[in-house]
């Protein structure tokens, strides 16, 4: 039984230091993204309280907001290893999900579409959208960032899709426990609940460094009995220099930025066809928590029984050509069937393309670089970049709107997107194929 198990996972050919690194790793991102699902729906349902005509400048905000969140999350990663910067970054998150228990306490969203910007609703769901926004490019991107620091290329080939599995499982976790309870559970109760969560993965995120720290010892990445671990002391700008200057993360920096820009039509389609046919607030939430959940448990399927064996036996250029082809054909269905039965198909099958292929292969264009382009490029990209994207899709879809374009016009605009989109993943992907490791 044993053995099979360990076939299923891909750890067969796993040390036993790289089975508890990737053991420990799943499990910190199980809880970080568990904390993350149990307050998504929340968002989305007040999102679609808010209005389609305000999500243009949700973006915008939630863009402003990291870039100003990125030095300090820079400074940090200059002055300590990440086994310290990032347990302060999730307490952090985990502190403002306890102010954000007690603004909810007594503040009733319903009809916020038509408040002012000033009417204390409609600060407080802005303010929740923006920062669970950040909150979700920060903790994960953080947790990657840790883990591309420790696992070579070769093991980010086999290792990586378990590690998502963990994550997976969480917003399965998270998405099931809002499903079952969303007429019963109060959105404070949500935030405690998730803050709990998030402090559970700081615990496991230590053990995750140790572990990691052993499997590099054993494998020649570090001396035994060396207690000093790696601090990017480069600038604070330094990312964005490195990025400037590197052709190849130039290459990854366009690819995020087209893929937030494709993606974000497919939200504003969402926001619009709920609004419309699902008029209950709770219906609402747990709509989204079923959205979440039945697209989340397909990833778990592929995660299981296909990323790890397709990324080393296909490739990462082929794996990449996954996402834009399955946006591409996302907005064509949804013009020719606005339902909310086309609406599930096409997000549980870009959830799988997105978090079973995509995100782990984007994570193994990382491990070849250096520990300064690990911890501050990467982070610029993650953050900046792809929030980027997503606020230059949101003001092309407020433009479409005032111009009366229909879905049609935007899916046939996307199709150009989604050929540069894959032709430079597919170059990438190259780049990274022959590296040692």
């Amino acid at each position: 039984m044993q053995r099979i198990l360990e076939r299923l996972l891909r750890l067969q050919d796993a040390s036993r230091a790289e089975r508890s690194a990737t053991l420990w790793s799943a499990v910190t991102f199980f809880l970080v993204l568990c904390s993350y699902y149990l307050l998504r729906p929340l968002r989305e349902r007040i999102g679609t309280d808010l209005g389609p005509d305000r999500l243009d400048d949700l973006f915008g905000a939630t863009l402003v907001c990291v870039t100003l969140a990125n030095p300090v999350v820079m400074a940090l990663a200059n002055r300590m290893p990440s086994r310290r910067f990032v347990p302060l970054a999730w307490h952090a998150f985990a502190a403002c999900m306890v102010v954000f228990c007690v603004l909810f306490t007594g503040t009733d969203f319903h009809g916020a579409k038509d408040m002012p910007w000033d009417a204390t609703p409609v600060l407080v769901g802005a303010g929740y959208f923006i920062w669970l926004s950040t909150f979700n490019v920060f903790a994960t991107t953080l947790f990657w960032m840790a883990a591309v620091e420790h696992f070579d290329t070769g093991q980010g080939r086999r290792l990586f899709g378990l590690v998502g599995v963990g994550g997976t499982t969480g917003a399965v976790a998270g998405s099931l426990v809002i499903h079952q309870l969303a007429h019963l559970i109060q959105p404070e109760h949500q935030l405690l609940l998730a803050a709990g969560c998030l402090e559970a993965a700081v615990f496991c995120f230590l053990r995750m460094t140790a572990s990691c720290r052993t499997m590099r010892q054993q494998g020649g990445g570090a001396p035994a009995g060396v207690r000093k671990e790696p601090i990017a002391d480069a600038g604070v700008l330094e990312g964005m220099r490195r990025f400037v200057r590197s052709p190849y993360l130039w290459g990854i920096g366009l690819y995020m930025l087209l893929m937030g820009a494709m993606s974000t039509p497919i939200y504003f389609q969402q926001n619009l066809l709920v609004a419309e046919i699902v008029p209950d607030r709770a219906a609402r939430e747990e709509l989204f928590a079923v959205l979440n959940l039945v697209g989340q448990s397909f990833v778990l399927l592929l995660q299981l029984f296909a990323t790890g064996r397709v990324l080393v036996f296909v490739g990462v250029g082929a794996v990449l050509l996954v996402m834009p082809f399955t946006t591409a054909l996302g907005l064509g269905a949804l013009a020719l069937a606005p339902t909310i039965t086309t609406l599930v198909m096409v997000e549980v099958l870009r959830r799988g393309a997105q978090f079973a292929l995509d995100k782990p292969a984007r994570e193994v264009l990382y491990t070849p670089l250096s520990l300064e382009e690990k911890h501050k490029t990467k982070a610029f990209l993650d953050t900046f970049v792809f929030r980027l994207g997503d606020w230059c899709g949101a003001k092309l879809q407020v433009s479409l709107r005032e111009l009366d374009a229909g879905t049609s016009q935007l899916a046939l605009g996307a199709v150009p997107i989604a050929m540069a989109c894959a032709t430079i993943g597919w170059l990438l992907g190259r780049r990274v194929r022959n590296h040692p490791g």
